[in-house]
């Protein structure tokens, strides 16, 4: 992939370019493994929790569309699904490991349940 002057620089991280996969898109060692064969610049893994979190049940994908079929907006609702601390103990140097031997980073985003 060429491409020229499209580095940046994201939360400190020197990238080649802007494109990351969306955080919901990948969630475990496996999701890390195909991403790390694409073109993106880094690997977002998204909200990890400190506790084991299932996927919300029923219909978790709502879109809106216009009187024409455009697609207005979408929304989802998946719950924060991951395997919590247990799973990232056990799986996160080895997710490390694997993006970095591919060229890029690993982001690790972090998500609470409470104010507190």
């Amino acid at each position: 992939m060429d491409t020229g002057d499209l580095a940046v620089t994201l939360a400190g991280m020197d990238l080649e370019h802007p494109i990351i996969n969306a955080a919901g898109t990948c969630r475990t060692l496996e999701d890390v493994e195909k991403f790390a064969r694409t073109s993106i610049a880094a690997i977002v893994v998204g909200s990890v929790t400190a506790s084991p979190r299932p996927e919300n049940q029923g219909v978790t994908y709502y879109e809106q569309r216009s009187d024409t079929d455009s697609l207005l907006f979408t929304v989802n609702s998946r719950g924060m699904p991951n395997g919590g601390i247990p799973y990232y103990e056990n799986h996160l140097p080895q997710m490390v490991r694997v993006a970095h031997d591919a060229g890029k980073k690993l982001v690790l985003n972090v998500a609470g349940v409470s104010a507190a």
